[in-house]
């Protein structure tokens, strides 16, 4: 049945094209949930038969204590961790579901033996230090197709406010090429940005990334500061304000 997806709210990039501001910009557009909580939310849906748990925002990096602590928590107690709710804890968890089908359990999706299995994807910006890198390599089973935005670090930080772009993000790229792991890179082509930002990180990843799949996503559409209908509108932004063409 696909992934089943947690978000989180918060992000460390601000972009001014952001799709889904309301999470990403505002930290308390959600609910408090403990490391249990979250972890339950895991079993829950790896109960009804998702394939994998997809850590998503916002983006997930911000929340990694709380879902690392999750992890542990369904390592070491298994199912046993939604028996330890409480009827609050447990109505919380089911109150942010998306949807409200209602799927059976089954033990047969979630379970490999006797042991509880949940193959966990981490969907990410890429823009974290090295060891957070390496303590996801333990954690995560599937890297979802990290994003790679930017080509030069002015572009990342005028558009998405966040500063040494380039070095962090191609650094973690390498080095989870480098451990030999599958990966599939996804790149956003912007309006304006072919040359500035498309071209550098295409040749980069060819240079640097021989034989490792590309994304290359030509689905932007303009959103929240970029839109010219919105009134957040920034006309500083005024190159993105629409979609892409054949010819940028």
């Amino acid at each position: 049945m696909g992934s089943g997806t947690i978000f989180f709210t918060s992000c460390n990039f601000r972009c001014a094209f952001c799709q889904n501001a309301d999470i990403s910009r505002d930290r308390f557009n959600g609910i408090v949930m403990s490391p249990r909580q979250i972890a339950s939310s895991a079993i829950i849906l790896r109960l009804e038969g998702v394939h994998n748990i997809n850590w998503v925002g916002g983006e997930p990096t911000p929340h990694l204590h709380n879902i690392a602590e999750a992890i542990r928590l369904i390592a070491r107690d298994g199912i046993k961790v939604l028996d330890e709710l409480s009827d609050e804890e447990y109505d919380a968890v089911l109150s942010v579901k998306a949807d409200f089908i209602p799927y059976n359990f089954s033990r047969d999706w979630a379970f490999y033996g006797n042991e509880l299995n949940v193959p966990m994807l981490w969907n990410s910006n890429f823009y974290m230090t090295v060891e957070t890198t390496k303590l996801l390599r333990v954690l995560m089973d599937i890297w979802l197709p990290p994003d790679f935005k930017y080509g030069n670090d002015k572009c990342a930080f005028r558009i998405s406010r966040v500063p040494r772009y380039f070095e962090v993000v191609s650094r973690n790229h390498k080095l989870v090429y480098d451990w030999g792991e599958d990966m599939i890179i996804r790149h956003l082509v912007m309006p304006g940005h072919v040359e500035d930002d498309s071209k550098p990180v295409l040749r980069w990843i060819a240079d640097n990334m021989p034989g490792v799949l590309v994304n290359i996503m030509d689905q932007y559409r303009p959103e929240n500061e970029t839109d010219p209908n919105s009134p957040r509108f920034n006309p500083e932004f005024r190159e993105l304000a629409r979609r892409p063409s054949r010819r940028s």
